[in-house]
């Protein structure tokens, strides 16, 4: 007791221990010991002030009722969590706006990944908090509908990955897509560049990095490859412009 007492009047303590807990819990999936102490580390995730730039994810409220149940000793086990039937195949909500409230309950990016790693789950359906442009003072709010690419990826040459799901809001930049599929597959956004791809022999290279998604008329679905460069520094595939000055 004295000890929690004291973590509470010390921040860089405070700090320390929610990045253990997140590492426990979150990142190693260790499940808390008794139902109890596992609602007492998962209900704050589901209550968390929304700021831009943060990443939210939905599940249905049935298996958040579930849960509490469980926890509280008057339900059983709520099993895997299943999101199929809030999403359509390409990864669209299928779930009106106006009742994501009812239907849906909200939860951070570490209540998700403890919730899947105790129970399972799948679909993740990950919406992006951003801020509204114009309004003052400057509020966020979370984007329901956002784009999700197919994403390949290319060294050397040769396709090392296809069509891994990269799922981004619309108000973000085309140079901040770069650094998103440069980190789903480990790679430095440094020496990475994106194409679009509408065929085998209809590639565009996404040049202007300072366009949103938005105004860059990408579509849902679309697929992009992240090409990297070789160790000097260079990139096999050409572009229009390039083969140009190449011929």
């Amino acid at each position: 007791e004295e000890f929690q007492q004291w973590i509470g009047h010390h921040p860089v303590a405070v700090h320390f221990m929610d990045t253990i807990t997140r590492l426990v819990y979150a990142d190693f999936g260790i499940r808390p010991a008794t139902p109890a102490a596992e609602a007492a580390t998962l209900n704050p995730e589901a209550n968390v002030s929304v700021s831009a730039g943060s990443i939210i994810y939905l599940i249905p409220t049935s298996w958040w009722e579930q849960w509490e149940r469980f926890t509280q000793g008057t339900g059983t086990d709520p099993g895997a969590v299943d999101n199929s039937g809030l999403v359509d195949d390409a990864g669209v909500l299928t779930v009106e706006e106006r009742h994501i409230s009812r239907d849906c309950k909200l939860v951070s990016e570490d209540g998700w990944y403890m919730i899947t790693r105790w129970y399972g789950g799948s679909p993740a359906i990950p919406r992006y908090v951003v801020a509204q442009i114009g309004a003052v003072p400057c509020q966020p709010f979370i984007d329901y509908s956002p784009l999700t690419f197919r994403c390949g990826l290319e060294e050397s040459g040769s396709m090392v990955r296809d069509k891994v799901p990269l799922t981004c809001s619309k108000s973000v930049l085309v140079g901040e897509l770069v650094t998103a599929a440069a980190k789903l597959f480990d790679r430095q956004p440094n020496s990475s560049r994106l194409w679009s791809v509408d065929s085998a022999d209809n590639w565009s290279l996404l040049s202007d990095l300072e366009v949103s998604l938005e105004d860059s008329l990408l579509e849902n679905q679309q697929q992009l490859i992240l090409e990297i460069a070789n160790a000097g520094g260079e990139y096999c595939r050409r572009t229009v412009e390039e083969h140009g000055m190449i011929g």
